[in-house]
């Protein structure tokens, strides 16, 4: 069980990365299969097509992603700080990765949109599944009186959400971190600044 589970694990994780930096289209079964070390009966067995093994990828994306985000809270500092931490992680890892790969919901979102209504659907439940992250963060901001009383935590954390797929987007056609810069400057330093003035 532990065998199959593992081969499971490697087909996944192989696909990911692949999809990542190929797109979905690009990424072929028999390439996948040959770098796995499988035979096509193996993938087949887990996946039923390729359809159904990319809605699996989303799942594996979308629960590192979680992981990610939160993981590195920090009780001793404030909800802002460590919603800024998440991000200039991201940052950090476009950066590493040459702006080459950007994110799996958004990538997805473009190229199968309108494509198939399955990888649709999967797509827009992670984003919103990774959004609550973020409306989190902010909640406790509120809560705290690091933030402005009339900003809404839902609104405001969507609103971000789909800033970050913007500019990351940007990021991959400038071969640039200067949307990803400006994103994080405008959100920090302009959207969630409290105004301290008498």
């Amino acid at each position: 069980m532990q065998a199959k589970s593992n081969t499971k694990e490697k087909i996944i994780t192989i696909g990911l990365q692949m999809v990542l930096y190929n797109g979905y289209h690009n990424t072929g079964l028999i390439e996948l299969i040959e770098k796995a070390n499988i035979s096509k009966g193996t993938f087949y067995h887990y996946f039923k097509s390729k359809e159904a093994f990319a809605i699996e990828l989303i799942e594996q994306y979308t629960k590192t992603t979680l992981e990610v985000m939160t993981q590195g809270a920090n009780s001793n500092v404030s909800a802002i700080e460590n919603l800024k931490k998440v991000f200039q992680n991201k940052i950090a890892l476009q950066e590493s990765l040459q702006y080459k790969r950007g994110c799996l919901l958004g990538n997805f979102s473009i190229e199968m949109g309108n494509l198939s209504p399955a990888l649709q659907q999967k797509t827009e439940e992670a984003h919103l599944e990774l959004t609550t992250i973020v409306i989190s963060f902010l909640q406790e901001a509120l809560q705290n009186g690091e933030l402005e009383d009339d900003i809404d935590a839902h609104e405001t954390a969507n609103y971000i959400m789909n800033s970050w797929q913007g500019a990351l987007l940007r990021m991959k056609s400038a071969k640039s971190n200067k949307p990803l810069k400006l994103f994080f400057s405008h959100t920090f330093n302009t959207l969630l600044k409290k105004n301290t003035a008498e």
